[in-house]
């Protein structure tokens, strides 16, 4: 098979992270096909910066319309837009940052009976809902699978992100039960720090640096925190085991 390189517009447009990640790497990333479920706070930063970096195999899931409090940290849309498809707007705008891409937007509500079909093929799922019932059935549901992924969420002025690997800890380790009312406020920068945060994570995999799912990262009040996870005996899926999670044994979609 005849090895794919990038184009030359390809390879000035991402001429600044090649040194880091490669032509190899780049054509990777390209190809992934990444599944992002919410388009709001924390989804929007991850999107834009996942189109900019090169990823053009994405769907986004977006039920939702645009409401007035969304505009001061959901930055595509504008006060025009109120009562819109949050998910039109947001293909949109990312398709004129790479108009080469494959992004689907999908206009449906997630839950634990329809992610089986929702995520199909998926390489690498990210959660940024502000659902706390969807993020333990999308942990629940990449175990299962056995695709990686991260869930992310933030509140006030803080947030968390926890990687989902196979044999690794996972949410229901991080978070013994559901957040009870996770998200009554939000200062914005916080949304556009763990957007952009879960969009290098996602980087870091493709680049196969899978020591990043060994631990749970959080930020609070300015300062970031990273944890390693552990195994919980009250995780429906790791009770019974202790010591440090096993490594990748590749066995991965």
């Amino acid at each position: 098979m005849e090895k794919e390189n990038l184009n030359s517009f390809e390879s000035e447009k991402y001429s600044r992270q090649l040194p880091l990640i490669t032509e190899e790497g780049q054509i990777r990333i390209k190809k992934l096909k990444i599944s992002v479920l919410g388009a709001g706070g924390l989804g929007q930063p991850l999107l834009l910066y996942l189109v900019s970096s090169g990823f053009e195999n994405i769907q986004f899931f977006e039920p939702d319309t645009v409401e007035a409090s969304n505009l001061n940290r959901q930055f595509f849309f504008q006060k025009d837009h109120i009562g819109q498809r949050k998910g039109e707007i947001v293909r949109k705008s990312l398709m004129a940052v790479n108009p080469s891409a494959s992004i689907v937007w999908q206009n449906k509500s997630l839950h634990d009976q329809n992610l089986e079909e929702a995520l199909q093929g998926s390489a690498l799922v990210l959660e940024t809902t502000d659902n706390p019932e969807l993020k333990f059935a999308v942990n629940d549901f990449l175990l299962r699978r056995r695709i990686p992924g991260f869930i992310g969420g933030v509140g006030r002025e803080s947030g968390h992100i926890v990687p989902i690997y196979p044999d690794k800890a996972c949410y229901r380790c991080v978070f013994r039960e559901h957040l009870q009312n996770p998200f009554p406020s939000l200062l914005p920068p916080i949304a556009g720090i763990m957007g952009s945060m879960m969009a290098y994570l996602s980087i870091a995999f493709v680049m196969g640096n899978h020591r990043i799912f060994d631990n749970a990262y959080f930020l609070q009040n300015g300062r970031w925190f990273v944890s390693a996870k552990e195994f919980s005996e009250l995780c429906p899926h790791h009770s019974g085991r202790s010591g440090s999670p096993s490594p990748p044994d590749g066995n991965l979609q």
